[in-house]
Parts: structure tokens; sequence; C-alpha cells
């Protein structure tokens, strides 16, 4: 476990995990060089970080900066001060605000009204005074609190746990829930414009699943939920060569033949399948323009 914000200045196959920090689920490889100084925080590779842990590995580093000076320490700062407030709090604020003026507006037009009548000055203001505190709704917050609590004791029987009391309306109004990627997919979600469609995962789920059964490396908590998530009928897979996943290229690819068929498979970081991918089939890449690696069988596979 880091204990503190330091800079690398020499390692031997240092992998660090730093989940806890940006929510990368893949060990990061750490390793001494500059940096350009907006680079973000999740791509300084030269640096470790406090509430980290090292996968594997070893290395030399200097410390920059321990407790509330790290990096974790001023998420946590940022946490504490900052409250978002949401649509419910917004919402209820303003009705509260409503009743105010609704109760202002009835104290002053009765207190006049009484004026007019020519009661007596006082007693007209207690009157008035006496609606005000009658037209508060003193039990709103507990009606509020307890109509909220109970929300969360039914999202809960369904695994879902709502820290902040006042979030849970708001959980309520999502009609496209997601959850971790631990749990085995169903279906496939696309963006199209502000809509979210739901197309067929069978033909998806199928190359997926003989990715995930066909590469080496890493273990990760996605390949084992599409593991277990196996199509109906398992097609005839021969692993022909396997280009791992690396920070570099951020990709992992199976070149395999699916009964008879060559197929090059490949998954990783959205932004780096995305540069490679085509629109047209005639623009697909050649062999030639396939990695090194993965045009000859890795050892094992």
């Amino acid at each position: 476990m880091i204990a503190g914000d330091a800079r690398v200045l020499a390692s031997a196959s240092l992998l660090v995990d730093e989940s806890a920090l940006t929510g990368e689920s893949f060990p990061v490889e750490k390793q001494p060089g500059a940096l350009d100084e907006g680079t973000r925080l999740a791509e300084r590779t030269n640096s470790v970080w406090c509430g980290t842990h090292v996968v594997s590995g070893s290395g030399l580093a200097l410390v920059t900066g321990i407790g509330a000076d790290t990096e974790f320490g001023r998420v946590g700062e940022r946490l504490a001060a900052a409250h978002v407030p949401t649509a419910f709090e917004l919402g209820l604020r303003k009705f509260g605000i409503m009743l105010m003026r609704t109760a202002g507006v009835l104290v002053i037009a009765l207190f006049i009204a009484n004026v007019l009548l020519r009661r007596p000055i006082i007693e007209s203001l207690l009157f008035s005074l006496a609606l005000a505190v009658g037209l508060t709704p003193q039990l709103l917050p507990t009606i509020v609190s307890v109509t909220l609590s109970y929300g969360a004791r039914q999202m809960a029987k369904r695994k879902v746990i709502v820290k902040r009391l006042d979030a849970g309306r708001g959980h309520r109004c999502n009609r496209r829930p997601f959850t971790d990627k631990t749990e085995p997919p169903r279906a496939l979600y696309t963006w199209q414009g502000r809509r979210c469609r739901r197309h067929p995962v069978a033909d998806v789920l199928r190359l997926a699943w003989i990715n995930a059964t066909s590469q080496h490396g890493f273990v990760n908590p996605l390949d084992d939920a599409i593991m277990a998530s196996a199509p109906a009928e398992a097609p005839e897979v021969g692993v022909v060569a396997v280009l791992p996943y690396d920070f570099t290229r951020r990709m992992l690819s199976v070149l395999v033949t699916i009964d008879g068929a060559t197929t090059l498979i490949t998954k990783g970081a959205l932004e780096a399948v995305l540069a490679v991918c085509r629109r047209d089939a005639a623009e697909a890449p050649s062999d030639g323009d396939l990695p090194a690696p993965l045009l000859r069988r890795p050892p094992g596979a």
C-alpha cells in the first residue's frame, strides 16, 4: 500500500492498482520520466498516489506529499466541502418558499381587514401571528424523512444502497438504470442522439464470449460475467493468435477461426477501439496493417 504521493525514480515492471482513486480497474504501469504539466491524473505514469497499492514489480520513488497534501486527501476535502443539491431538495425548497409567500400574503391581508373593521390592533396582530404559526407545515420535514426512508428501504430490498435520502427520488426517476460491470450482460444499449435504444445482444455476446474464452492475461470481472453467459450453441472456435492487453495500445485482440471463418475480435478502451474502426467494410485493415505480435501464435495459445 502506498502511503503518500511520490515521483517514480526507478521501476522494474511496476504495476499499480489505482482503482480507489481513478476508478480504472486495470493496473497502471509506472516508470520514470517527464510529462506535461497538464497531464490528467489517470495518465501520470511517472507518479504513484496515496491510497493505491502495488500489484507487481518494484520501484524507487521520492515522496512529494502526505496526508491532506496528497491527491487522495484533496479529493476527500472537496467531497466534504461541496454539497450539490439534488432536484428533490431544490423542489422542496421552492415549495417552502411558496408556502412562506402564501402565508405572508394571508397574514397581511387578514391584519389589514381587521384594522379596517376597527378591531383592536393588538388582538388583530396576535391573531395574524397565530394564523402564520398555524399555516407553517411543522411536520413537513418529518413526513419527508419518513417517506424517503421508506423508499430507501424498498430500494435496499433490490440491492441498491442510498447514502443520501434526498438522492433516492432521483434514482427512482431513472428509466435506464445501469449497474457495475460484474453483472452478466442481458442487453446492449446504444445512444442515438438523446435516446437510448435497445439492440439484440445475442450476436455481440457470442463474439464477446469467444474473445473472453480465447484470451490470456489479466482476469477481470467483466470477462467472468461474459463467460458465465455462454451462448446456447457454442461455435467451433480455433485460436490462431492473441495480442494481450497492454496499457499503451489499451486493447486486447484475438484472431480466431469461427466455424472455418477467420475473424479478428477486439475489445478495450472506447476511444482506442473507435480510433481503429472503419465505417466501410472496404476500408477494413489488411493483414499488413495488423500488429506483428498478432501475426504469430503466442506460446501456449
